[in-house]
């Protein structure tokens, strides 16, 4: 018959053994991890490093085109405006006309009725955008804005860059009427002011 003292050792030493395994397993279970999260922290350094590698851009307005020029009424004119940035990311034409003052005719004030302009834009590519006619207020300042707005890819990108067909619609010039009285007096058309502002990427050293 075995004794008490003798299971009571057998138990002890099998326990030592398994504390050890145990203890063993762990070290090296440490150490792996240590080796992967060293790892980790390597690959983290080259993500942090590669935008450095990379070329960036940055948004930046260019230098506005301006032209001018007077449109007969219900007369189309076109402009072929330049553009030879790339990578564009919107490019905005801007009409400004300011219609005459009233007339003073023999001691009579003759109103200068509102005129109306409109814009047609053909881009490189051939894309065609139009706005409405627009008519300034009676003695005011008339504008009318066209945005085409681009998505650059594969810098440098020049697929919106070249010549821009514009054309400046010139519709209803409004006549002089007079306060009293049934005479007016024809306006047969206006001057314009074209402004054109490009906006693209370029790239930031």
């Amino acid at each position: 018959m075995v004794s008490k003292s003798l299971i009571l050792k057998i138990t002890f030493v099998v326990l030592i053994i398994v504390i050890g395994i145990s203890y063993f397993a762990w070290l090296i279970t440490f150490d792996d991890r240590n080796y992967y999260d060293d790892k980790d922290d390597d690959d983290n350094d080259d993500d942090e490093l590669e935008p450095e590698n990379k070329t960036k851009y940055g948004l930046v307005e260019g230098r506005p085109i301006i032209e001018s020029g007077y449109s007969l009424e219900y007369f189309d004119q076109l402009e072929v405006i330049d553009i030879p940035d790339c990578n564009i990311k919107s490019a905005t034409f801007i009409l400004n006309w300011t219609d005459e003052d009233d007339m003073n005719s023999s001691n009579r004030i003759y109103e200068n009725q509102p005129d109306e302009f409109a814009l047609e834009v053909e881009t490189p590519g051939g894309d065609v955008y139009n706005t409405s006619y627009i008519q300034n207020s009676y003695g005011r300042e008339g504008q009318v804005n066209l945005t085409i707005n681009f998505e650059p890819s594969n810098y440098p990108d020049y697929s919106a860059s070249g010549e821009y067909n514009v054309t400046i619609k010139c519709g209803d010039c409004g006549d002089f009427y007079p306060t009293m009285g049934l005479i007016s007096y024809h306006d047969l058309g206006n001057d314009w002011n074209l402004k054109v502002v490009v906006k693209y990427y370029e790239e930031i050293e």
